[in-house]
Formats: structure tokens, sequence, C-alpha cells
């Protein structure tokens, strides 16, 4: 089948899949119109011989036999007394009445399902009769529902249509209303009589077990960490990326970067392995059982998830949980289910959101000293070093392409007398005052920036029936980017649907599929500005003309105007704003994901499966510009000569656009074979899983193709560019240097597969309820591993226990404890050497050459050296946990201890030059250790009448250290890598202490030494600390540990209240322990910038001041009469060194306000006066509400200055469930 696909080309491909879309929707269809066949009926017999058995046994094995669902509340149901039940071919109804007499129990059968309830009483005394309907937030009848006169045991039942009546004596004043699986309410009951209640679902019963992808067991049952988020969790978190809606609410799970357009990425229990690919490095991503695998930072797995399908996110830490993934779980895993069919009637529901954004802070993004003090700065810069004669554009073209800032340009037009001195401060005096005035920040927010849109709209239809379970769901994401000219769509359509064939069998086949499609004009334009901007920048005049802006790509102004204007053959100014039309720079993205199988069910607790997923993943970019575009212009004017007789330039560039596109293919098999069987007899329950499952991926990157003299409308090449044949430029024209038109080749054709083989096995014994031991063993091989068979496979593992302290007997009177587990976990998962293109043998790169060298003709070349001593990246955790439910499930929680040790680490180390033309080897030759404690606390209390709260708190601890790191080069301090006994992500600074009279800076040794920077030795730039003789930081006087960038301790606290219908929540996260760069520094290295960040401004207070009146360092020095001649000559040394002062470092720790959401359901009796809408809610989210506290007050320390930071975003939403059909 592999080959047989690979033959296929893309269109083909593309074909069979809306084949396969369109043969999913007639299934769907079909099954909506068998929603007429008859629920499933209790017709199965049993036969039970249980002595001096738990209830909860007996129930277990009552549900073996009938195939039924039964729920029950594990509190009461564990309080009751062992039974004797010896029974033969009897009813399950009749099973129920003999094992619930004598309970104070009864039961409601309901299609497949049966709910244990509690037996209420009925007696008639005086007062008067409340009716009404007990529904579900759907507004669908729960049958059985139990309505209880508080106080008493009288209450009825609710019927098939949800309806109950009671009569309430005159002193009953409140009623109780429960139902399993939903929250308990209490309502006053007053003078009414009719009192109609929707209940809501109780999360602790939806999160009662726990999905790995290979199995669903119960959390009773479970001895590893894990973390849950459900589906009314998620649903206030409106998002277009589901990834987004996780932050701070899995203790553990932390961000490592958070972008403010895409996906974030995450970190799992400390980083432990130092590769930079995303899917080396981040946690396993799981949908429906498969993982996504073969994603990149142009291919985010989240982004082919529609977040409004998803059911539940289960987050797996430790080994216990994750072992069963072998190879590629040492990162942890977030397994993700998604919804399906739950009413045996076709449930539609349909949602939308629009969404807008604050405009982006100029003021933190350019971070401009003021006006005044730029031109200060330039003035007094240029008078000790003034523009070289050499760089001169009067004196040579060559240097006509020459770029000043505007201060610098006026000096040099004054020094040269273009212009006079009462010109120059004229002209200097308006510059200031148009900076003053934020004439700059009109202009962007005018026609750069904008205030960011998006809108989702999604519908989705899902129901079963007695044979059949269906899901079909769509989504449109339309996105305009805070930068005009970036705008996004995204389409999302997922059908699922799971068939029974025959009584034991069942099929299910599943196809997502995904469109996306991204315009970056917006990016082209504004990167064409970025470095340029300054407090006097315009791009569109007073009368709305396009403005000329100067770059180190355009001609100088006045050259431009008197050489060229009007005799080149293009114009050749520069607008970015105005270019940004004739540039089309799209990137599309078309993913489809196929899952199917077959499960074989036995009456005796065995079942066989048999599945397998295909991914298809395509990502193509398309950069194009049109004739008109200033990158195609300045082509056309370079690459022309001047006629000697009519003075004009005539271009001998092909006609044309110029085109580049490049992309990459991804296709993937996985099939799984499994077995699985579960057991239960008296007090022993086992489950046990076995099977193999086969991956086979191939990554195809396509190499970027340019064409010049390109035709978008008829999508073809007019004229090749002479790329052999000496040419000479504009430039060169008096100089005569020759050189060559712009040539760019085919680039290379890389193609990488990766295969694994994996057997896995995993098993959990529970011993009366109370004792279960879990073991898993998995190994894998992989083609990139070593050569030598039998070290192809590496042995994954995992041994757990826990004890339900609880269930235990002396226990049963602390009846505040409704739950109290010790759990403790040990084993060992990994990461696949490999999965970063290395390999244990060498491989080649096959390059198409270059038409200028070796007239095309294609070469090989090293691509990687093969290392046979290549395995694989492992992590050893032991995880300890304590799980506990406390006053009536009132306040729960859970603390976790871990120790993660990260083993045969890959990191690259330097060798000598081997035959290959390789200095660098990746070797299995670092430790990693990870230990931290993680808190979750959660309450769910009743305030005041209707008023509830319901509270999260999620605090957890790493300490990141490196513990072996086999390498013998020294350590730089300006960029240290890993170092032995400190943690990833270390930061090394130099201190300094104050100044000397003349302005040099001076540093602070340990040994309290003051040294002034002179020279490059003084400066420390070029301190070694040498660990190959044993030398630690401790052993360098200059440098200081300062920190790391990781942070060590994060927290979320999660606040929802709730009345009536309406719902208010909010969200505060921190993140503790670490340290940020800063960002904004200023050297005087470069004062031909465009402009300085706003530490220029305390450098002249300094500088005013006087630097010999200074007791300590604030900021970089300027130069003086004392300084100026020797700093010219270290200028690079002294700037190289300020970029490790500690003063350029902040602490990051801070809280921030992530969110606050507001929802209101509208009333049932209004949505009663019509039969279309069961419910219907609408919701209010602001979110990126920014920093609450910081431990610094300059910057955001998750988005330094010079960058966007996340803009205040404001939505409104609405959803809507109709009424089943």
């Amino acid at each position: 089948m592999g080959n047989f696909m690979k033959k296929l080309t893309w269109t083909h491909k593309s074909l069979i899949l809306r084949m396969l879309s369109i043969l999913l929707t007639c299934i769907a269809v079909i099954s909506v119109s068998s929603l007429g066949a008859s629920g499933q009926t209790v017709g199965k017999k049993i036969t039970i011989d249980k002595k001096n058995t738990s209830v909860r046994q007996i129930i277990y094995e009552l549900r073996k036999q009938s195939g039924m669902n039964f729920m029950f509340e594990d509190s009461q149901i564990d309080k009751m007394a062992p039974k004797t039940l010896q029974l033969k071919n009897v009813s399950v109804e009749k099973a129920l009445d003999e094992l619930l007499k004598d309970t104070g129990y009864t039961y409601k059968i309901t299609g497949n399902s049966v709910a244990i309830v509690r037996k209420v009483e009925n007696k008639q005394v005086e007062g008067h009769t409340v009716s009404g309907i007990i529904m579900d937030e759907n507004g669908e009848p729960l049958v059985g529902a139990t309505v209880v006169l508080k106080g008493t045991t009288r209450g009825v039942v609710a019927d098939a249509e949800g309806a109950y009546s009671i009569h309430v004596p005159s002193n009953i004043t409140t009623l109780e209303v429960s139902f399993l699986g939903y929250q308990k309410v209490e309502v006053i009951i007053g003078n009414r009589m009719e009192i109609n209640l929707k209940l809501k679902p109780d999360s602790r019963m939806i999160e009662d077990v726990v999905v790995t992808g290979y199995q669903t067991i119960s959390k009773e049952r479970a001895t590893g960490a894990y973390s849950i988020v459900g589906a009314k969790v998620l649903e206030q978190k409106p998002t277009v990326n589901i990834s987004s809606a996780l932050n701070g609410l899995v203790p553990g799970l932390a961000i490592e970067n958070s972008p403010v357009e895409g996906s974030a990425r995450f970190i799992i229990r400390g980083k432990g392995s130092l590769r930079g690919y995303q899917e080396d490095s981040d946690p396993l991503i799981v949908v429906d059982g498969f993982p996504i695998s073969g994603y990149t930072e142009s291919n985010d797995p989240f982004e082919t998830i529609n977040p409004n399908d998803v059911e539940s996110i289960t987050v797996l830490k430790d080994a216990a949980a994750t072992s069963i993934y072998g190879a590629r779980a040492a990162n942890g895993v977030i397994v993700i289910t998604t919804k399906k069919g739950k009413s045996d009637k076709l449930d539609i529901s349909a949602g939308a959101y629009w969404a807008v954004s604050s405009r982006v802070d100029l003021d933190y993004l350019f971070n401009m000293a003021s006006a005044e003090n730029q031109f200060r700065y330039v003035e007094l810069m240029h008078g000790y070093n003034a523009m070289p004669s050499g760089s001169d554009p009067y004196s040579d073209p060559r240097y006509h392409r020459t770029y000043m800032s505007e201060p610098h340009r006026l000096l040099f037009e004054r020094d040269k007398g273009n212009i006079t001195i009462d010109e120059y401060n004229k002209l200097k005096k308006e510059l200031i005052e148009s900076g003053n005035r934020k004439v700059w920040k009109d202009d962007l927010n005018d026609y750069v920036f904008r205030h960011a849109l998006r809108s989702q709209y999604n519908v989705a239809l899902r129901g079963m029936n007695q044979r059949m379970n269906y899901a079909f769901s769509g989504s449109y994401d339309g996105e305009k980017g805070y930068l005009k000219g970036n705008d996004k769509q995204r389409i999302l359509l997922n059908i699922n649907t799971s068939t029974k064939l025959t009584k034991n069998l069942t099929f299910d086949v599943t196809l997502n599929s995904s469109f996306a499609k991204q315009q970056n004009r917006g990016t082209s334009a504004y990167s064409g500005l970025q470095g340029y901007i300054s407090p006097w920048s315009r791009f569109v005049g007073d009368n709305g003309e396009f403005i000329h802006m100067p770059t180190s790509s355009t001609v100088y102004e006045a050259i431009l105007e008197s050489d060229y204007e009007g005799k080149t053959p293009a114009d050749w100014h520069y607008n970015p704003i105005k270019d940004r039309q004739y540039i089309d720079d799209e990137s599309k993205a078309v993913t489809y994901r196929i899952q199917g199988g077959f499960e074989y069910s036995t009456t005796w607790g065995l079942k066989l499966g048999a599945r397998g997923q295909y991914e298809s993943r395509r990502y193509t970019t398309h950069l194009a510009y049109d004739p008109e575009s200033y990158y195609v212009r300045d082509y056309y004017n370079t690459y022309s000569t001047q006629n000697e007789i009519t003075g004009m330039f005539e271009s001998y560039f092909p006609r044309g656009g110029v085109f580049t596109d490049a992309g990459n293919e991804y296709e993937a098999y996985n099939l799984r074979g499994q077995a699985d069987y579960n057991y239960l007899k008296d007090k022993h329950a086992l489950s046990v899983l076995a099977g193999t499952e086969v991956l086979s991926s191939t990554t195809e990157s396509r190499p970027s193709i340019t064409r010049y003299g390109y035709n978008k409308y008829t999508n073809a090449v007019l004229t090749q560019p002479d790329y052999i044949s000496d040419v000479i430029t504009i430039f060169d024209r008096e100089s005569g240097a020759k050189t060559k038109m712009p040539y760019e080749d085919l680039g290379t054709l890389s193609t990488y597969e990766d295969r694994f083989f994996s057997i896995y096995a995993n098993a959990v014994y529970t011993y009366n309820e109370r004792y279960s031991l879990t073991g898993s063993f998995r190994t894998d091989a992989s083609n990139f591993q070593s050569q030598r068979q039998r070290d192809k496979f590496s042995p994954f593992w995992s041994v757990g226990a826990s004890w339900l302290v609880s269930r235990e007997n002396f226990m049963q009177q602390v009846s505040w404890v409704d739950l109290l587990k010790l759990r403790a976990s040990l084993g060992i998962a990994g990461v696949a050497a490999g999965k970063s293109k290395i390999s244990s043998v060498t491989t080649l790169n096959t390059r198409p050459g270059n038409i200028l060298f070796n007239k095309g003709e294609s070469f090989n070349d090293i691509s990687y050296p093969g290392n046979e001593t290549l395995t694989w990246e492992k992590s050893r955790t032991l995880n300890i946990g304590l799980d506990m439910e406390l006053f009536n499930h009132k306040l729960s929680g859970c603390i976790e201890f871990y120790n993660k040790y990260s083993y045969d680490v890959l990191s690259y180390a330097t060798v000598p030059t081997i035959s290959q033309g390789k200095n660098s080897v990746m070797y299995n030759n670092a430790k990693v250790l990870n230990r931290g404690v993680e808190l979750s606390l959660n309450t769910d209390l009743r305030v005041a009448g209707d008023l509830k709260w319901r509270g999260v708190f999620n605090y957890s601890y790493n300490n990141n250290k490196v513990k072996a790191f086999y390498e013998n080069t020294p350590i730089s301090p300006q960029m240290p890598g890993l170092i032995e006994g400190y943690p990833m992500g270390v930061i090394l600074v130099l201190k300094p202490s104050g100044y000397t009279p003349e302005g040099y800076i001076k540093l602070q040794g340990k040994d309290g030494t003051q040294e002034p920077i002179l020279d490059n030795v003084s400066s420390h730039t070029s301190d070694r600390i040498l660990r190959q003789n044993g030398e630690t930081i401790g052993d360098n006087n200059w440098f200081y540990y300062l920190g790391t960038s990781t942070p060590k301790s994060q927290l979320s606290f999660s606040n929802q209240f709730t009345w009536k219908g309406m719902t208010l929540s909010f969200m505060i996260t921190g993140r503790f322990g670490y340290y940020v760069r800063r960002g904004d520094e200023f050297t005087a290295n470069n004062p031909g910038a465009a402009s300085f960040s706003k530490r220029l401004d305390r450098a002249f207070t300094v500088y005013d001041a006087g630097y010999g009146n200074q007791t300590s360092y604030s900021e970089y020095p300027l130069y003086n009469d004392e300084n100026y001649q020797l700093y010219q000559n270290i200028e690079k040394n002294v700037s190289d060194a300020s970029q490790m002062f500690v003063t350029n470092y902040i602490k990051g720790d801070h809280i921030r306000l992530n969110e606050v959401y507001w929802g209101y359901d509208l009333p049932e009796w209004l949505l009663s006066r019509q039969n279309v809408f069961k419910r219907i809610n609408v919701y209010v989210q602001v979110s990126n509400l920014g920093i609450l506290w910081s431990k610094n007050k300059d910057m955001d320390p998750d988005y330094r200055v010079g960058t966007i930071k996340p803009m205040p975003t404001f939505m409104f939403g609405l959803k809507v469930n109709f009424r089943n059909w």
C-alpha cells in the first residue's frame, strides 16, 4: 500500500480523500434516517452466584453480563452491606430487585442505561402540590431525576419526559433535586406551583476516567500522574486554537513560548531534551487514540483540531501514564478526546463569536527616546566621528545606495555646504516638533497597524441509535491580523461514525480535514520599515501622497533626485505602504487525517481490535512581486546601462515579476492491533491489554524556486536571465566592476523517512476496590537506530501502585473524607534518536548544482556522519501522589512529588575534523534532572441561595539541573550553553560598579577589585572557563551566575461564580524564579541607526550629571572630550561587554490577569414560547488584560520591550442548541 500511495500524485490523493469525505457524509445521513429504530431492550438473562460480595462488585458483574451501562453514586454504594445473590437465567430487572432489596435504593432503566437512585417516600399531608420538568443544560429531560423534600426521605422520580409532581407540606421550604452525573440543586419553594430546573453536569463525574489513548480506566484504579480538563471548562475559553485554552489549567504544564499570533508551545515537568526541533522537544499530541506526527513550526498540530469538538484533554505526566507510548513519551503526552453522539435523537448545535483587539502598543514596540535627545545624540557623535569620506554618496556611484537617518543626513548636508546653518536649525526644529506630536504613530496606526478582528462560525450534528453513533462538525475561522494586509482563513470539517455490524463487531471511521490559507502582505510591508522607524517618520503626506522612505536598499535621496529621477527604467522611490499592494505573500496548508478500525467484543471480557490512521499534510508558500513592486523595480534599475546619446538608463533585466515558491509534504501510516481483556470476580479486577503497531512516515521538503521575468496572468516566465555573462550594474558604471545576474539554484529536495515497529502491553490489577497495581511495557525499533539488530530495540516500562485509603473500614466513620488515595509510580520513557534528522548511518544530501560554477551538475555532500553508538534518549521518572476529596466533595485536590532523570540525552560534541568534513557529531552525552512538586486545590461551594463559587488553584515548582555534559570545549560566558551543576538556560553576567571620571565603565570582581574597561582583555569578553582543566564558573573572578531564563514555579487561580443562568469567571496566572533580558539595550556603536531606545534619555541624565559624580553604574556612557579617542578604538569591546551586564536583566516574577468571562443562559420560560431552541447562551470574554503585579515595573517579562505584546481582546459570542429531532 505504501508503494502504491507513493506513486499517486497529490491531485490523485486529494481526489481520493474528497471521495472518502462524500462517502462518510452519506454514512452519516443514512444514520440520521435510522433514528426511528427502537432502543435497545433489556432482554439478556443473568446468572450470578455471589456470596458476601460488595454491591459494587455485583454491579460490575451485571454490567459484564448485560452489556448495559450502570450509573451510581460511589459514596452511597460503598456504604451498603455485602450481599449474597444466587440467581439463574433471570432478567436484569429481577437481578436488580434482589440486589437492592432492603437497601433504600431503587433503579431506573432508560435505553441501555441503568441509574441506581435513592428510594423515596411520598406521603400526603397538608400543603400544596409543586410540579415541573427536570432537564439537563441542553433542555433534554433527565429521566429518573430525584426530587426530595429537604430534611425528609419523601420524594418522587422524574418520568420519561422529565416531569415530576410532588405534594409539599406547609412546613417544607426547600426541594433537593439530584441526578447522577449532575450537580445537586436546592431550590426555595415559596408559593410557586411550578418549578422547572436545568441541572449542570458534575465535572467530578465527567472526569471520572483517565483516557490514555490506548485504554480508558477509572481514576480510582489509576496510579500515574495526570490532569483532566473537561468540556465545561473549555467552553468558557472560546479560541481558534485549543493550545491557548490550556494556559494555567494544568499544574506542571508550562508554556515555553506563546506568540501573539499562533499556538503555544509547552513543557511538561521541565526540559529534558536539548534539541530544538519541535517534534523532539514538545509533548506528544494524541487525538482519539492516535498521535499527530511530523509537525513543525509551519505545521502546528493544534491548528487541525476544532476546539468546539473537544470533549476532554488529559495531560499524562509521569512514566506510569506515558510509558505505553515508549520512545515518544519522555516529554509528556497530551491526549485529546473529541465529542461523539450521546442522544438517541439528532442533536444540532451551532455557535459563533466575534472578537476585536486593541491596537498594538507602539510606544512599547518601538521604545524610542525623546526627539530632542535623539537629535542631540547624533550631533554629539557627529562632532567626534563624522561620516568617513569613503562613504560619501556624492563621491562615487558605488556609495549611492547609502542610508542616513534624518538627523545624520541634515548634518551631512550642512557639512557639505548644501544647506546653511540656519536652514539646518529650522529643519531640526521642524523634525523635533513633528516627533513630539507623535505623527509617526498616527501614520503607523492609519496605514500599517489596525484593530485585529477575528470571527468563528461552527455547527455540529451528533446522535446515536441502537446500531450507530455519528457526529459531523464544521467550523470556519476568519481573521484580519493586527497588520494591514495579513488575513487568515481556516475551514475544519470532521466526520465520525461508529457502526455495530453484528452483535459483537463494531466498525468506526473518522475523517478530519483542515484547509488553511494565510496572506502575509502586512508582514512584508512591516519587515521593510521595521528598522527605519524614527520620531520623524512619515509614510503619507498631509495631502494623501506617498512619501519616499529611505532604507539601506534605496538610493540616497539627493542623488536619486539629481542623477536618476526620470532617467531609470522604473521609478526608484520606495514606500512600504504603496508597495504592499504589489506583493502576494501567501501560504496554504491542507491536512487530512483518517482513522478507522474494527473491534470484536466477547461476552466474557475479551476485545480484539485492529485500527489504523493515515495522515496527509501539504504546506506551500507563494511569494510573488509584481513588476510595480520596489523589489522588481530595484532589479530593473540596478541591472541597466546608460545610453551615451540620450543619457537614459536601459535595463537588461527580464521584464515581468519575480516569483518564489516552496513547501513540504508529510504522509504517515499508523497501524495497530490490540487485545484487551477485563476480568472481574469477587474482590479481584484485572484489565490487560497487549498490542503491536507500525508507523511509517515520509517528509518531503520541496526546494525554494525563484523565477525572474514571471507573468502571473499566464503563469509563465517570459525571459530567462543570462546567469553566465558578466554584467556591470548601474552603481559600477564608473569603476567597471563586473558581477553576475541574480541567480538562485533549485535548492535541495530532501526526503526523510521514519519507520517504527513497536510491541506494548499494560495491566491493571485491583484487589477489593482498594489496592491497585499497574504495569506497562513497550519496546520500539526505528530505522534511525543502530545497525546492530540487538540494539535496535529499546525497552520502556513502568510500574505503579495505589491505595484507596478512604474505602478502608477504619475510614468509614470519618464522614468528612469522601476520597483519599495514595499512589506511586516508577518507569522509563524515551525520545527517538533520528527524529531530528540524525542517524546511526551516514546520510547524504543530493544538491542540484550551480549554473555558474559546475554547469548545473548535481553533487552529493554529507548530511550527517553516521554514529553507531546512537541510542534512544531516556527519561526515568519517580512519582508520588496524594488525591483527596473532602466535605461532601466541596474541597478536593492532589499533590505530586516527582523526580525526572533524563539520560542518554543527545547533544552535539566538537570533535577533530573527520573524513566526512564535519567537526561536530551528535552523541548521547548529557544527563538532565528535573525535580518538582505540583499542587492542585478545587473548591465547590454554595455561597448564598443560588450563588455558587468554584475555585481552582494550581501551583507547580520545577528545579532543573544539568547533571552531566561530556564536552571538553571551553565555556564562553557570552553563550554558556550547558554547564554541569547548573540549570538549562543558565545566565552569566558581568557586574558594572560605576564609572571613572572620564566615563570608562568599571567592573566589579568577586574578590572586591574594580577594573575599568580599557581594552579587550579588561572587557573580559574573551574570557573562557576551561572545563577541560576542571575550571568552574566560581574560578572566574568577573562572571557571576545570575539564574535561569526558565521559570522555576508557576501558579494559576481560576474562579467561577454562578447565579441562576449567569456565569462569571476569571483567571489569574503567575510565573516566578527566572530572569529575562530587557531587550532595550543602548550602545554607542551604531550612531547611524534610525532611532534609539529610551535608555538614551537616561544616558544623557548621567552624562549631564558627570561620570565622576556617579556612585554606581546606571547606563551606557557617551562620548566626551576625555574618553572619545580611546572609546573609538575599543567601542566593540565595551559594547560586547555591556550586553552581558546584569543591568540588562530583570526578574521575571509577575502575576497577570489572563481573562474575564461572563455568560448567560436564556431562561427556560422564554425558550418554551417557541419550539426551536432548547438552549441559547450569550457570552462576553475579555482576555490579555495585562500585568497585575511584577517584580519590575518597566516591561512585560514574557514579551520584552521592542516586541509586540498581547493586545487586550474583547469577544462576544453566541451558542445555540436546537430541540432534538
